[in-house]
């Protein structure tokens, strides 16, 4: 005979935490994550199957890119923000954004890491930082969202709308995941966010 146990419902903020990072002139110093839900495990969470690809570094310049081309060398770069959100990436994937480049709207790249093997966002050819300007499209400029094994570095970062509203520059958030690891943000300017 099986016994059925009913729980209590959830408090929405014992179940979600997040990492806001709005206002910030310089986050320079680079921000281990280690984010936790209260010890709550995602239902009907299964393990990664192995991936069906290899690991890749895809280019996204957002002049001279093209989203119909692969992404994997700077001379057939992706163009825009969309292209990224709609790959998932594995472990051992590099997305790197030409110096320069600016782009507008959100960015949410999907997929996570493994331990030892995180997925690198950063920049490519040059030292001017690649910007995200958020422009108030979204609340979240750059937004990680039950992912972990992530490290995201050398960005620009605003999110500016026309009225006040909740926005934020980066936003890392776990909800109904359990831990999130390894998510470091390095050397990220993110300024003009207005809420």
């Amino acid at each position: 005979m099986s016994h059925m146990r009913t729980l209590p419902p959830l408090d929405s903020e014992a179940v979600i935490r997040s990492l806001n990072i709005a206002r910030q002139k310089d986050a320079g110093a680079f921000l281990p994550l280690a984010l936790s839900a209260a010890g709550v495990g995602a239902p009907g969470a299964t393990a990664q199957s192995p991936a069906s690809r290899t690991p890749a570094t895809y280019y996204v310049d957002s002049v001279n890119g093209n989203d119909s081309n692969r992404g994997t060398s700077p001379a057939s770069a992706w163009k825009t923000l969309e292209k990224i959100n709609a790959m998932s990436f594995i472990p051992d994937d590099h997305i790197l954004l030409k110096s320069g480049s600016v782009w507008e709207g959100q960015l949410w790249p999907k997929g996570s890491g493994a331990d030892g093997h995180p997925i690198t966002l950063d920049r490519y050819g040059g030292g001017v930082k690649p910007a995200i300007h958020g422009a108030g499209l979204a609340e979240d400029a750059v937004l990680l969202k039950n992912q972990e094994y992530w490290e995201i570095q050398g960005l620009e970062i605003t999110n500016t709308g026309p009225a006040p509203a909740v926005r934020r520059g980066v936003h890392v958030a776990v909800e109904n995941f359990g831990d999130a690891h390894h998510v470091f943000l390095r050397a990220l300017s993110i300024h003009d966010v207005n809420g």
